[in-house]
């Protein structure tokens, strides 16, 4: 048994994917036949934790304790000055796992996860 989840964002299918309270001016981009969610994220202490896109995954009760493999593209408009994390947590915002952005990632670049 195995569990995928696509999500592309073609003719803005968010799958279930919903803007969180951590990003400002959040939608669905179209540039060519690439679409994407985009959006501004604000800076805060590392103590706080505010999702900017956000969904909740109904993973099947025969699946749990497995391992998953997750991954994504993302990029930033401009070179990136400080550090950014980008995190898949639980409800209680217990980080699973992520990508940690580092200061000179360059802006307008498609990054791997």
């Amino acid at each position: 048994m195995e569990y995928e989840d696509l999500t592309t964002f073609d003719r803005e299918d968010r799958n279930k994917w919903v803007d969180g309270d951590g990003a400002v001016d959040a939608r669905v981009v179209t540039e060519g036949e690439n679409s994407f969610w985009s959006g501004k994220i604000e800076g805060r202490e590392i103590s706080t934790f505010k999702p900017s896109l956000r969904k909740i995954f109904n993973i099947d009760p025969r699946l749990m304790g497995n391992m998953f493999l997750v991954t994504y593209r993302y990029r930033f408009k401009q070179e990136v000055l400080h550090y950014i994390q980008i995190a898949m947590t639980n409800d209680k915002h217990q980080i699973w796992a992520g990508t940690l952005v580092h200061p000179g990632t360059p802006g307008e670049e498609w990054q791997d996860s």
